[in-house]
């Protein structure tokens, strides 16, 4: 289930937890706008108290005054947000956290108990919310098998709405073995890791085919499956896991990665490279 606790901004602020956000339908009152423009006058974040239509907030947009030109940043780099940047965190980036740090003293003088968590959670805590956003793509080892299982039943159940106790019994019983016997072999699991969990795999088996003059070798690779964690989805995740699963496949010197894609996926695929056999476009094939 997608968190819609908070809503993460580009530079890793909590604006659900901001007593500006107005976007719909987090809507504010008047009085409640009022009191907002007093207290940013009172931590020091305005030097007067500015009107309610200033003082309201709909979430980040180029055109918005910020220092750190955040947005600008990653609308040009194609992701939501600084977490999600390669070079994360960068010197700029840092410099955001310390200037922000740095009103936290201030704000604890002159805010009540509650006035302080609220901005706590909004501004204070923006590193912690980026580096939750942080994915790093690595391959699978023997230490993740229980993170592989556990994302196997939760395919399952995406992709039937529901499995039975004696289906989730046999998978936490046999996957486990499975997973130790073939995986790092003939068997590649490529995995994005997040928030010190495995988020998303993708999963490539590795086949040796009888000498067919007409191959470059004897090998070739079959996609068995890929699945990203419903939170993490629309973020470019399965795309990377696959241009990985490809470089492996022609550092391997494979002549040929084959999949069945599903309707959804098979747009994602097209870009990749991959190429409708005969009969089914269900039915795809990517010479390497």
């Amino acid at each position: 289930m997608k968190n819609t606790s908070k809503i993460i901004a580009a530079c890793g602020n909590d604006c659900l937890a901001c007593p500006r956000y107005v976007a719909p339908p987090y809507e504010k009152t008047e009085e409640q706008l009022k009191y907002t423009a007093q207290l940013w006058m009172k931590i020091g974040y305005r030097d007067r108290i500015v009107s309610n239509d200033e003082i309201a907030c709909t979430g980040c947009k180029v055109e918005n005054w910020c220092r750190y030109k955040v947005v600008a940043c990653v609308q040009e780099k194609g992701i939501e947000n600084c977490g999600q940047c390669e070079l994360y965190p960068c010197d700029n980036m840092k410099d955001c956290f310390e200037v922000t740090k740095s009103f936290a003293p201030s704000c604890r003088q002159v805010c009540t108990d509650e006035e302080y968590e609220r901005l706590s959670k909004a501004f204070f805590e923006k590193e912690k919310n980026l580096n939750a956003e942080r994915v790093v793509y690595d391959e699978a080892n023997k230490g993740d098998i229980d993170e592989l299982v556990r994302l196997r039943i939760a395919y399952m159940i995406d992709d039937f709405g529901q499995i039975s106790e004696y289906e989730r019994t046999c998978m936490e019983t046999q996957l486990p073995e499975y997973f130790e016997r073939r995986l790092g072999k003939e068997l590649i699991a490529f995995v994005a890791r997040a928030e010190d969990r495995v988020v998303a795999v993708a999963y490539l088996l590795v086949i040796e085919k009888p000498a067919n003059p007409f191959l470059l070798n004897g090998f070739e690779g079959e996609v068995l499956s890929v699945y990203t964690e419903e939170a993490y989805r629309g973020r470019g995740i399965c795309s990377q896991l696959m241009k990985n699963l490809i470089e492996y496949g022609k550092n391997k010197g494979l002549c040929r990665i084959n999949l069945m894609a599903t309707d959804e996926g098979y747009p994602i695929y097209k870009k990749l490279g991959f190429e409708d056999k005969v009969q089914s476009y269900r039915d795809m094939r990517l010479k390497i």
